[in-house]
């Protein structure tokens, strides 16, 4: 390619924008910023948010929907998919200058497979939104269609993709037990926040401090219970707060056992169930917040979180204090540590004790740590593996030195705690 062309990427992702998911805008986010042309194969689905599309980008989609008549977890779904990415190639007029694909959901990486396998000259990056093989929650389903298909073609990815890239660096140990010839090829670049998304704070209601908890609570390892429990301790132990504080959970679809758990609180008065909003709109929202809440999944069979929620970057941009509860170890808690704010598991104890800290406001957050998840930077650290992949094996063996530089550039320019 001449040195001053415009680079040209083609894309197999069933998530993408204009569908505001998590990994739907995670992976917009991530390229919102490349100096790249991007033609993109999608699921067709219901609620699009055309405001997304509007959105100033340097980057350009030239996006194609499928339509598929399942979800992804069918073999149907999967087939029409793959035969969506593969006339959509078969019909460009120019070659790309490399291949991305993006889980979830994994058909998408099988979909590049294919095109890896037709196409071997074109340098292939894929990149993991989770873990697959290895994937905890699993276990915890009564049926999980097509487990073995996608614990398979997330070997063969890791074996043909020239980059893989993982969003923390617990998700990219766990992905390589067992495959240590991929550690080589295998990058960190982490989720971002888009600063210019976030409008102005709207009016705050100041009479009562607000906990605020954004997005879905899961039947399975992610509930409100023990936010719910440490509500009603903390009131006991501090009967004189009760009237100063709010907890607001803002979702749809409401597990009911917290929703049970929640009728039987002493000071449900405290708990307000807001709502789901669009993403967008939730940009707004979640500055009404004194303090934002995370709720991680806890697993006793792992010694450590894999799981970097796409969540936490947004409450970054927001510049709010977090409060967590996740494992010791993982990417939510190195978020914490970096920021100098208290970590949180499930008991409600320690839960009501890290809220009291936040009420008396003895809790240092450390908000210059937030530049390095910032959507230009993100964006800069995904271009440099494109052009990675592009050189080849050489080019592949200096990426990690060159994410280093930089990530440690930003660290140095806004003095935070290292990562």
């Amino acid at each position: 390619m001449a040195p001053d062309e415009r680079l040209r990427g083609f894309v197999a992702s069933w998530l993408f924008a204009p569908y505001s998911g998590s990994a739907d805008l995670d992976l917009f986010k991530r390229l919102l910023y490349c100096e790249v042309d991007f033609e993109l194969v999608q699921v067709r689905r219901e609620r699009p948010d055309l405001r997304l599309l509007d959105k100033p980008s340097v980057a350009s989609f030239r996006r194609h929907e499928v339509a598929v008549p399942s979800g992804p977890r069918t073999a149907p779904a999967r087939q029409a998919f793959l035969r969506g990415v593969l006339q959509t190639f078969d019909a460009l007029q120019r070659p790309p200058h490399f291949l991305l694909s993006h889980s979830n959901e994994v058909p998408s990486h099988q979909a590049v497979l294919e095109l890896k396998r037709r196409h071997p000259e074109l340098p292939w990056v894929a990149y993991f939104g989770d873990v697959v093989g290895r994937n905890p929650y699993v276990r915890h389903f009564a049926e999980y269609p097509l487990f073995a298909e996608d614990a398979e073609i997330e070997r063969e990815t890791l074996a043909l993709a020239d980059v893989v890239i993982c969003n923390n660096e617990h998700q990219r140990a766990l992905m390589l037990e067992g495959v240590p010839e991929a550690a080589s090829r295998t990058v960190v670049v982490p989720h971002c926040f888009v600063a210019a998304w976030y409008p102005p704070p709207p009016p705050r209601d100041d009479s009562r401090f607000t906990f605020m908890h954004l997005g879905t609570l899961y039947p399975v390892k992610r509930r409100a219970l023990p936010v719910l429990r440490a509500v009603d301790l903390l009131c006991e132990v501090y009967p004189h707060v009760k009237d100063t504080f709010r907890v607001v959970f803002v979702g749809d679809d409401v597990p009911e056992a917290d929703l049970g758990a929640w009728r039987a609180l002493r000071h449900k008065n405290l708990v307000e169930f807001w709502p789901g909003v669009p993403y967008l709109d939730s940009l707004s929202l979640m500055q009404l917040a004194d303090v934002l809440v995370v709720i991680d999944g806890l697993f006793d069979e792992l010694p450590r979180s894999p799981y970097l929620p796409g969540k936490i970057t947004d409450f970054l941009g927001a510049a709010r204090p977090l409060l967590a509860l996740t494992m010791r170890q993982g990417p939510t808690a190195d978020v914490l540590r970096a920021r100098g704010e208290p970590l949180c598991d499930d008991d409600p104890e320690r839960v009501a004790f890290v809220m009291k800290r936040h009420l008396d406001g003895r809790v240092f957050s450390d908000a210059s740590t937030s530049a390095w998840y910032r959507a230009e930077l993100v964006g800069a650290a995904m271009e440099t593996c494109f052009r990675a992949a592009i050189v080849g094996p050489e080019g592949v063996a200096r990426l990690p030195a060159l994410l280093r530089r930089l990530f440690d550039g930003v660290r140095g320019a806004t003095g935070g705690a290292s990562r």
